[in-house]
């Protein structure tokens, strides 16, 4: 505890030497005695600030009080925000306000966004039947087209390939096993203009390809 002689205590405080060493704080806690009880109770009494620090200490530490009573937590967020000084404890306040008055334009700007950006089609898919031809629709923005057709051996290895009309391979598959189902597919980044028939062949044991259904395609952009 500071102990100042008659000339020391004929000045006032100061501001920052009041906020630096919680002053107002511990006025409204008892803890200030001495000098520097008699020099802000002389400080205070004449100034706006101060008064005001006065009544945001009272307010703090009845809050603290209330909480200390209904929860015995030895560290609340009132006891917490005590700790500070006026000029911090009005900081933190402004920043919470500003915080809570954000985050609704927040929540408005990204629910916003999520209804502007467009929800991708689902992929199309041209079936290939047993036999016949087959005519699908298939958007003109579609980034990928899948042609899938069923086996009857599950064990065989399939593939799937697209000619043009005069049986000219315009795109080969890869061979395949059928998959659950028994389903091959043929996935392409888009379906080539001049492709005319898909056919769909399996692999005899000599590595020999025979066909097993040839199918035209009648394909309608949208």
């Amino acid at each position: 505890m500071l102990h100042w002689g008659p000339e020391v205590l004929s000045r006032e405080l100061d501001h920052p030497y009041i906020d630096e060493h919680n002053i107002a704080g511990r006025f409204v806690s008892g803890d200030l005695t001495g000098d520097e009880l008699i020099l802000f109770e002389r400080h205070y009494v004449d100034c706006p600030e101060c008064r005001d620090r006065v009544a945001l200490a009272q307010m703090f530490r009845s809050e603290a009080s209330h909480h200390t009573e209904a929860v015995p937590v030895p560290l609340g967020l009132f006891n917490v925000l005590a700790t500070f000084t006026p000029r911090q404890q009005t900081l933190i306040f402004a920043i919470s306000t500003l915080l809570l008055l954000l985050m609704p334009v927040v929540a408005i700007t990204w629910l916003g966004n999520r209804a502007l950006t467009p929800k991708p089609e689902s992929e199309p898919v041209i079936w290939l039947p047993a036999t016949g031809v087959v005519e699908a629709h298939v958007p003109s923005d579609a980034p990928w087209v899948s042609i899938a057709t069923s086996v009857p051996d599950p064990k065989g290895i399939y593939r799937i390939s697209i000619v043009d009309v005069a049986d000219r391979p315009v795109i080969t598959g890869a061979d395949q096993t059928a998959s659950s189902g028994t389903a091959i597919a043929l996935r392409l980044p888009t379906l080539p203009p001049n492709a005319s028939f898909a056919i769909v062949e399996k692999k005899s044991e000599n590595g020999a390809y025979t066909v097993v259904s040839r199918h035209s395609l009648i394909i309608n952009w949208r």
